[in-house]
């Protein structure tokens, strides 16, 4: 998770009004996500009752994701995370070599991408299984 500590350290130089406006947007951010998280879980997606076992007591199952899905899902997730939290520039134009430019993600800007993608795979593992279709 380098890319908190890059974020913190940023966030640690902004001013306070700055600070107070993204701390207001990830404190929306994480309550919609968990409130999206909760019904998912409420509703048993996936099939099957996924409040009760045999024995009585209250088990969650796991909500099957097919494979295409899952990565659509994490990825997406990931790159709005990354999109309304980026302190510093994501996109850059390149050329390619038919002289068409096209927006492409920084470098740094990449490897964020990927430690969240990681990240946000993590927690959906808690909630989804990944199943090939």
């Amino acid at each position: 998770m380098r890319w908190i500590k890059k974020t913190s350290d940023r966030f640690f130089n902004l001013r306070v009004k700055e600070k107070e406006d993204l701390e207001s947007r990830l404190v929306r951010y994480y309550a919609d996500f968990l409130i999206i998280s909760a019904l998912l879980l409420l509703c048993g997606i996936g099939g099957g009752d996924p409040l009760c076992n045999n024995e009585g007591g209250i088990v969650m199952s796991k909500v099957l994701l097919r494979s295409e899905d899952w990565v659509y899902l994490y990825s997406e997730i990931a790159s709005v995370m990354q999109e309304r939290f980026a302190l510093d520039p994501i996109w850059e134009d390149q050329e390619d070599e038919n002289g068409i430019i096209h927006s492409v993600r920084t470098s740094e800007s990449e490897d964020t991408f990927c430690e969240l993608c990681d990240d946000v795979e993590e927690i959906m593992s808690k909630v989804f299984e990944k199943v090939d279709a």
